[in-house]
């Protein structure tokens, strides 16, 4: 800043020397002895700012002398380098996966209905069951989804288990599994109804190897001819409906030809068997129920209809619509051998896979 100011006293000064003695000249030669005086006092400022000029000027070099020699003797400073730090990676925590063991002794025990009507309040909880593979389903590539029977004595339970990826599984097979719960699921059965069903995600799945042993009793009534619905005991359906046998008439042929003039009797060797059903449905779907897919077996092995009979006293209607907890019930007629007669069970053959369909004892 003294430098600058230095500078600006010089070159003011330097103007007005030279204005002074320009100034004199014009004086001297017009012998205006005004202009003279002026001169001579400019001339006076301008030396004056000059010797202020130049005190300023060495003190400023001075100043500046000073200041480099203070730099100079001072010790230069010893930079030493940064030390250098060796990174060492942190070695990744794995988790373990858990075990089907661990996942079951997690996951909670329920009852299927309790999961059913309340399945809102269970939504991505684990759970834990035992059942019979009844479908597979292929979604895409090494991704299956199951159709699984959980009921114990009834063949009325049924999970949707989806998401599975492991060990291939086939129908009928005996499976542990652990799921977390989703909601339900909702598909179209063959008839066009729709069938709704609780779902678990895949969590874990483990094929059951331990088989049943002589006299340990049956696991899964219904599932077989030989292991039919008990008489009068509800069975449920492979669209969720619960069918029950109200009575049957091995002998209806007089019936039968007193409610209609235009029905015909049976055939030479055979009789009518007319059975009452019960149909219940205790899903939330509205839902009809198709009495056309029970058929009749005995002995000879060959299946009997339910439409040979013609026009039969308080028939089941087909085209009837039952809501939530609603039920209808009503005949259905089977013209057989009668060397059939004594060895009938009942089947429901509405599912399109053989094993759903089930089987139901007429004595």
């Amino acid at each position: 800043m003294l430098q600058n100011l230095g500078i600006i006293f010089g070159l003011t000064a330097l103007a007005a020397l030279i204005g002074m003695l320009i100034g004199f000249a014009i004086g001297l030669i017009r012998k205006q002895w005004k202009v003279l005086i002026y001169c001579s006092v400019t001339f006076a400022i301008a030396f004056v700012l000059l010797i202020v000029a130049a005190a300023i000027d060495g003190a400023f070099s001075e100043n500046e002398g000073s200041s480099t020699s203070t730099q100079a003797s001072r010790p230069s400073a010893t930079v030493k380098p940064r030390p250098t730090s060796t990174f060492v990676p942190a070695r990744p925590t794995s988790t373990p996966i858990p075990t089907f063991e661990d996942l079951k002794a997690n996951a909670g025990i329920i009852e299927y209905k309790e999961l059913f009507r309340n399945n809102e309040q269970y939504e991505s909880e684990n759970f834990y069951f035992e059942g019979e593979v009844v479908q597979v389903i292929e979604r895409r590539e090494d991704e299956y989804d199951f159709r699984i029977r959980v009921g114990k004595v009834l063949d009325d339970e049924i999970i949707y288990l989806s998401d599975y990826r492991g060990q291939r599984l086939l129908e009928d097979d005996s499976v542990e599994f652990v799921g977390r719960s989703k909601g339900l699921h909702s598909y179209e059965a063959v008839l066009g109804n729709r069938v709704t069903l609780p779902e678990l995600e895949a969590l874990a799945v483990k094929l059951a190897t331990n088989t049943p042993t002589e006299g340990s009793g049956p696991i899964l009534a219904g599932k077989s001819r030989e292991n039919p619905i008990p008489f009068g005991e509800p069975g449920v359906t492979d669209d969720g409906l619960t069918l029950s046998v109200m009575d049957v008439i091995e002998d209806a042929d007089q019936m039968i030809l007193e409610e209609n003039q235009f029905n015909d009797p049976p055939s030479d060797g055979h009789q009518f068997v007319m059975v009452k059903i019960r149909v219940k449905n205790d899903g939330t779907e509205v839902q009809r129920y198709s009495s056309s897919g029970l058929k009749v077996v005995g002995q000879s092995n060959v299946e009997y209809d339910s439409y040979r009979c013609g026009a039969i006293p308080d028939a089941f209607d087909d085209y009837r619509n039952m809501f939530e907890g609603g039920e209808l019930s009503g005949n259905v007629c089977f013209s057989v051998e009668s060397s059939d007669v004594d060895s009938l069970v009942m089947y429901d053959s509405n599912a399109y896979n053989s094993s759903d369909w089930v089987f139901f004892a007429l004595k």
